[in-house]
């Protein structure tokens, strides 16, 4: 028998077989050597937290995927305490010196690579975005070369376009009324925000409120675009999970739309993109306009993926932003009779002094002032902010101490808005509760405390990082408060499961049912 023979045919077979074993043997002391390493040696193994989110990502990302986030981290800071261990290399922190440091204006520290899953919202193409800039003069440039359209006085020059899509909005509603018929005002809030984003940046609604519905798909599409982007920042490969071809076989096979989803924004942007500039162009003045007047560091026009990239905060993250705390402000009202009543009292009030008639047009420069619409605007976002997933930052290059914890400069430090708003550290012991005085001086804060917790409120985020459409949303939802309380008295309906939640980033108040009646007809029994 040959040499070869004896190599190849007999001893190879046996070798290969030894180095089989040698490596099945290897993995599960390589798993059992790094669990142990992250419990009892890794620098964060002091921290408290779920035994498995101390060991693997994986707890994490199981709870995001089933979309209970927004229970999850308000029950894992009751349970564990301000710092919470919520990965190996992670802790959730719910402190009032997150504003001097992690997130603090000045001296903040940098997002993490999470953000980077961001930049694939239009389906696989990279684009450059404010939201998901990780290197902060990039997004210092970025950010001012659009703060003129989400100014303020910008906001507020455009008030009779927001008004026009309510207008729009009221008289479909009329209609529900009339027949007496409920009202999903969870899809109708959305309908109404999308119309108005779609306004403001292409000069016309998406047309939501007029089909009655998301007669193109679109809407879903995002919603599941920013279920699937934000749950797998966190895991190997990141967006090569979505866009490869076993992905697409998985597509295809489950019907699970992923490459459709985060294709179709893509594809409408550029759609709207191309009609414009094929068109013309003289005497627009809407977003869009402006996005395509962008320029980048070297004077030259902004990239494609650059409007792309706008176009997607405002009227992507834009819309939901605003409907989520349109729903947040009205569902804790609507179970609340006094408080209810009390601020249909204010709005009367104000609307008499003005001559204005129930649910008639009210500038938001009048509605701004009044305190206790306010209080309530601010309360129902503070118990639920739109967004509820972490906010991952770099730990500062010294490490930092934050609540009696030391967290290295190897981690990773995380906030949920939703868990912050909640801190009874900085909103008292009834921070969990519905009380829209506490925003009011001498109700049951002081003016200072009432100044502290504005300083610490994380609804719209923190420093330099803080939401950009944040005066666009404030409008929408003071004039949309006020004005459905003086056209309608509003109804809830199913008072012992109002509505339902799902966190898929933006944690959607779903299927929140109302039955309108015309002020004057009929008091709803709240």
């Amino acid at each position: 028998m040959s040499l070869y023979h004896d190599v190849v045919g007999s001893s190879f077979p046996f070798a290969t077989l030894s180095h089989l074993k040698l490596v099945v043997g290897i993995i599960p002391l390589t798993v059992i050597s790094l669990a142990l390493y992250r419990l009892y040696f890794h620098p964060l193994r002091k921290v408290p937290g779920p035994f498995l989110a101390r060991i693997t990502e994986l707890w994490r990302s199981t709870h995001y995927f089933r979309g209970t986030w927004f229970i999850d981290i308000v029950e894992l800071h009751r349970k564990y305490g301000p710092v919470v261990r919520i990965s190996p290399n992670e802790v959730s922190v719910v402190s009032p010196d997150l504003t001097k440091t992690i997130y603090s204006h000045h001296k903040g520290t940098v997002k993490t690579d999470w953000y980077n899953v961001w930049s694939t919202m239009g389906g696989g193409v990279e684009q450059t975005g404010i939201f998901h800039s990780t290197d902060p003069k990039e997004h210092g440039f970025l950010r001012k070369r659009v703060s003129t359209v989400y100014s303020l006085s910008s906001i507020i020059s455009l008030e009779p376009k927001v008004q026009g899509v309510m207008n729009s909005l009221w008289e479909k509603l009329d209609e529900f009324e009339q027949k007496k018929e409920p009202v999903n005002i969870s899809l109708w809030a959305s309908y109404f925000a999308y119309d108005v984003v779609g306004t403001l940046c292409l000069s016309k609604p998406m047309g939501f409120i007029s089909a009655g519905g998301d007669h193109t798909g679109l809407v879903d599409s995002i919603h599941w675009s920013f279920y699937w982007l934000s749950n797998i920042g966190f895991l190997p490969f990141k967006s090569r999970l979505l866009f490869n071809p076993v992905s697409r076989v998985l597509d295809r096979i489950f019907r699970l739309r992923i490459a459709g989803n985060l294709g179709a924004f893509m594809d409408f942007a550029g759609d709207k993109v191309s009609e414009r500039m094929k068109g013309p162009r003289a005497g627009m003045s809407d977003m869009l306009d402006h996005f395509l007047d962008m320029k980048d560091r070297q004077g030259q026009p902004a990239g494609i993926m650059e409007v792309y990239a706008e176009m997607g905060n405002v009227l992507a993250a834009g819309a939901d932003t605003t409907s989520v705390g349109i729903k947040a402000v009205l569902g804790p009202l609507l179970r609340d009779p006094l408080r209810y009543r009390r601020l249909q009292a204010e709005l009367d009030e104000v609307y008499k002094n003005f001559g204005a008639g129930a649910g008639q047009p009210i500038f938001y420069s009048i509605l701004k002032d009044l305190p206790y619409l306010d209080a309530c605007i601010k309360e129902g976002c503070r118990l639920h902010p739109s967004i509820v997933y972490q906010l991952p930052r770099k730990s500062p290059s010294g490490g930092v101490e934050l609540e009696g914890f030391f967290i290295g400069p190897s981690s990773t430090i995380s906030m949920s808005p939703l868990a912050q708003n909640r801190s009874k550290a900085i909103f008292g012991d009834d921070a969990n509760e519905w009380k829209p005085e506490r925003w009011i001086v001498g109700e049951l804060n002081t003016e200072d405390q009432i100044r502290y917790m504005d300083k610490n409120l994380a609804t719209f985020g923190y420093g330099s990082r803080t939401c950009i459409g944040r005066n666009l949303a404030n409008v929408e939802m003071t004039k949309f408060v006020a004005e459905i309380l003086t056209r309608y008295d509003v109804e809830l309906l199913n008072p012992a499961q109002p509505w339902s939640i799902f966190s898929q980033w933006f944690a959607e108040i779903n299927n929140m049912m109302v039955r309108l009646h015309k002020r004057g007809e009929k008091t709803p029994q709240n």
